[in-house]
């Protein structure tokens, strides 16, 4: 299921570079969780800027973002049910060694290190939702990709 991992990377990431980019904040992304229905998420970042499907039932929601931070964009990946099964954050660099070792010192597990990519189990800090986080660095640029652990088993584990 490798490929399924990386049609998402390879369709968020392009669509998020290419997006027009409206203004939401950190705070409105950090209120969002995996498991949300589409419609809560909906209220909490607005309408996306772009609207995907990526196959296999699972649709995405790109929000670019404006501003300095290092975060370029954002998008929510909803399973056939429109439930948030993950969300997949865009990062300008390469900062992946970095964002792991943030990740660990969060509490998460390390399931894989290889060169500039990483694995991690753990649960989410404000639901206790188990979550499986993958960092990887790409054409310049560091993505982090954080998918609901029971979904990431079935749909995206190798």
């Amino acid at each position: 299921m490798k490929k399924t991992m990386n049609i998402i990377l390879a369709a968020i990431t392009f669509c998020i570079i290419t997006s027009n980019t409206m203004a939401i904040g950190i705070e409105s992304i950090d209120k969002v969780s995996v498991m949300m229905p589409r419609s809560t998420v909906f209220n909490i970042l607005g309408n996306p800027d772009e609207i995907g499907k990526l196959g296999f039932g699972l649709t995405a929601d790109i929000y670019g973002l404006k501003g300095p931070d290092p975060l370029v964009g954002t998008g929510c990946i909803y399973d056939e049910n429109q439930i948030l099964a993950g969300q997949v954050f865009v990062f300008s660099g390469t900062i992946a060694k970095e964002t792991a070792g943030q990740i660990k010192m969060a509490g998460f597990t390390a399931l894989e290190e290889k060169d500039n990519s990483f694995r991690f189990a753990g649960k989410d800090d404000d639901t206790g939702q188990p979550l499986v986080v993958v960092v990887k660095e790409s054409e310049g640029l560091t993505i982090v990709m954080t998918f609901e652990k029971s979904f990431y088993e079935r749909r995206i584990k190798d």
